[in-house]
């Protein structure tokens, strides 16, 4: 995989082999967070929210191996901060557009590829393509409401059309299957709920039978996102976070097959969107999810 990923849009963790730091040209008067800005956030008592906020709006440095967690963790940093520490890729703005050379104060970040990964980048000298992804959620009155500030992420399938025996390949039929048990139990309880109305009138609590089944199900479907997230590192995932606008531009070194899965909320919905994406060398592709696969009003 490229020494050259780069983030193009959103917060993210991207997997090469080398992930160099790269040197922008800053604002003399832009903030920066590190790791002991966060911790004074802490001591300072501002709840989680406000500096998970911070974190994701503003420029920052943070080190986020074993040893700089664990001196987060004694200085009673909540998880969720932590989590979205990890999760956000630190860049200070772009003034020009494009990157300067690396600087050579911050050492790079070595992480574990798959040979045929790195050959397979090798053979590929178009440059990394790009997947600008837009997440929304239809309301029952027709309204868009964006996935504003959720997290996504991007599971390398396979090279071509043929299924592989992935990693990412396996989480995803994981995920497919809670889906397709969650369809079974709808299609069994809906005639039930059905025939509750007809006899009890709405008013009885029967929809609330359909209700339990979505809440399970998105609630099983964040809990592998969740797994995914922690392990991103380890397995090469792409793993990031959506603006406000639901939005998210990637840039991938490695073309092929991948599965885009994101978890957030949308006009006061806990939802889960998966899909598959194509990404070709030196290409941009676009996706638009609108349509959750699992979902419920909160």
């Amino acid at each position: 995989m490229p020494k050259n990923l780069r983030r193009m849009g959103c917060s993210a963790i991207t997997m090469t082999l080398l992930i160099p730091a790269f040197s922008w040209t800053q604002e003399p008067a832009m903030e920066t967070l590190t790791n002991s800005s966060v911790i004074a956030l802490v001591k300072a008592g501002l709840p989680s929210d406000v500096i998970i906020g911070k974190v994701n709006g503003t420029a920052c440095r943070f080190q986020t191996d074993a040893d700089s967690l664990i001196v987060l963790k004694r200085a009673q940093v909540p998880d969720d901060v932590l989590r979205a520490m990890i999760l956000r890729i630190c860049s200070k703005p772009v003034s020009s557009g494009v990157a300067s050379s690396s600087s050579p104060a911050d050492a790079p970040s070595k992480v574990q590829i798959t040979q045929a990964e790195s050959d397979d980048a090798k053979t590929s000298n178009s440059g990394p393509g790009t997947l600008k992804a837009k997440v929304l959620l239809v309301t029952r009155g027709g309204d868009l409401k964006p996935a504003r500030l959720g997290s996504i992420a991007l599971l390398y399938l396979r090279k071509g059309d043929a299924k592989e025996d992935t990693v990412g390949q396996k989480f995803l039929d994981i995920m497919a299957e809670i889906h397709s048990t969650g369809d079974q139990f709808r299609r069994d309880v809906s005639s039930t709920a059905s025939n509750c109305v007809r006899l009890l009138g709405p008013a009885a609590g029967c929809q609330e039978l359909l209700t339990s089944i979505d809440t399970k199900e998105t609630d099983a479907l964040f809990t592998v996102f969740k797994t995914i997230a922690s392990r991103a590192l380890e397995l090469n995932f792409f793993v990031g976070s959506l603006d406000e606008d639901g939005a998210c531009d990637f840039s991938i070194p490695l073309p092929g097959w991948y599965a885009v899965v994101v978890s957030g909320d949308a006009g006061g919905n806990k939802a889960f969107w998966m899909e598959q994406v194509k990404i070709e060398s030196g290409q941009e592709a676009s996706l638009k999810l609108s349509s959750p696969l699992s979902s419920f009003l909160r």
